[in-house]
Order: structure tokens, then sequence, then C-alpha cells
């Protein structure tokens, strides 16, 4: 099985970056293509296996930590005047892998509330499951 501590590092690469004392390696462009392909990663294990992200604790934080970021959602509306493929499928696949969480555990109505965020953009049709 892959290494969670691998796939949160990825979710987690734009926080890290940022960071003052360590001087930025990597572009936006291609921070925002590593946590990309965290959320891709981590979504592909759950069709597999859709009690994987049960027990990956951290992964699920971090999940719900970028999911809850202000500027997650203002960076997802429009990127350089244009909507890419990337930026509406990747709240989409979040967004879907916090819904596996819930179906598990309904106790946890604040991330329903956070979930909301989903309908307050423009394209709330990419939040469509489809049967």
């Amino acid at each position: 099985m892959s290494n969670p501590f691998k796939i949160s590092y990825c979710l987690s690469i734009k926080q890290v970056s940022a960071s003052p004392d360590e001087p930025n390696q990597f572009t936006e462009s291609e921070l925002a293509d590593i946590q990309f392909m965290g959320v891709k990663t981590i979504s592909i294990l759950c069709d597999y296996d859709e009690t994987w992200i049960l027990n990956q604790p951290g992964i699920l934080q971090q999940l719900r930590t970028l999911w809850e970021a202000p500027e997650y959602h203002q960076g997802v509306q429009v990127s350089n005047g244009r909507l890419d493929v990337q930026a509406w499928k990747e709240p989409q696949m979040i967004a879907k892998l916090l819904l596996i969480y819930y179906k598990r555990n309904p106790d946890d109505t604040s991330l329903l509330f956070s979930l909301l965020f989903a309908f307050c953009g423009k394209s709330i049709s990419q939040y469509q499951v489809s049967q």
C-alpha cells in the first residue's frame, strides 16, 4: 500500500513551501500539480477500497484543512482568467473523499457544513454524484 506520509506531504505542499524559512523550489503551477497528484492518488486508492481513507486520520485532516482553507476555494473559482480541468476536478475529488468519510461518521456534522462550500461557486454541477 502507498506511504500515507508521502501523500500527506503532497496535500500540504503549498503550506510547506509558503514557509519563509525555506526558499521556494517549485513554481506555483508545479505546486498545484503535486497537490493534484496527491488528491488523485487518494481518489484512486478509495476507488478500490473505500475503507482505506478511514484508517488514515492524517490524510483526512489534510484534506479537511485543504478544503476549509478560504484561499483554496478562491483559487478554484478562476485561475488566470479561465477555469482549467485540474481546478474543478480536484475539489470534486476532495468533496467525494470527504463524503466517503462522512457516510461512515454521520455524527461529524461540522464536516457536512464545511462541504457546503461546494455549492457556493459557479459550477455546482461538477459536484453532482453520478450513480
